[in-house]
């Protein structure tokens, strides 16, 4: 039983790590970056690895400060619900 749990808890682990790539366009290694915060329980924002997941983005009226406030959100929801699968 409680292996089903956790087979089903990765399958939608990477269903949601899925979605979000591809929902706010994040290059293909943040999927490291995710499973790395998973890992940890927390998500790390400081330094440039957050930065370099993001796509360009145009820095006008801070645009890219809330593109990245923004992922960085749902990447937080994400490590919240999975942390310890």
């Amino acid at each position: 039983m409680l292996e089903s749990f956790y087979s089903f808890a990765k399958i939608e682990k990477e269903k949601n790590i899925r979605s979000l790539m591809e929902e706010e366009e994040l290059k293909e290694n943040s999927r490291r970056f995710i499973e790395k915060a998973i890992g940890k329980g927390y998500v790390e924002y400081a330094g440039d690895e957050l930065d370099g997941i993001i796509p360009p983005t145009s820095r006008r009226h801070g645009a890219r400060e809330k593109k990245k406030e923004s992922v960085l959100d749902k990447i937080r929801k994400i490590v919240e619900v999975f942390v310890g699968v």
